[in-house]
């Protein structure tokens, strides 16, 4: 009978234990959830502007769509539906409009380069 009394000391006195570490560890951990919440923010509370600086965009080659203007200069647009408008367009208008917008060529190295008059370089964007 002692064996007994013994044994169910000791399994009571392991038990008591047992759900003290249990007790302490569940403590701890809602401890630690607390401390880290005050130095966490989550990804949707943060600034658009803060996001923009912690992302990585990759470009590649296929990415983009090359023009090549005169046999000399190449302009790369990465914009599908900018590069799908200068497709429709003349290979005049788009060089003149390359020139201009990508190139900070004045009007009269376009005029030059394509061989029009200078008032001829303004057609396109008026029309």
């Amino acid at each position: 009978m002692k064996s007994s009394i013994s044994q169910d000391v000791t399994r009571i006195q392991f038990d008591y234990l047992i759900k003290r570490v249990i007790e302490s560890t569940v403590k701890d951990y809602h401890r630690k959830i607390r401390k880290r919440s005050k130095h966490e923010v989550l990804f949707t509370d943060l600034p658009q502007a803060s996001l923009n600086q912690m992302g990585n965009v990759d470009e590649y080659e296929i990415d983009r769509t090359s023009f090549e203007i005169n046999d000399t200069e190449l302009v790369n647009i990465s914009h599908e539906r900018l590069a799908d408008a200068l497709n429709e367009i003349s290979n005049r208008k788009r060089a003149i409009v390359l020139m201009s917008y990508y190139l900070d060529v004045s009007d009269e190295e376009i005029a030059s380069a394509i061989f029009l008059q200078k008032c001829k370089a303004f057609i396109p964007w008026t029309q």
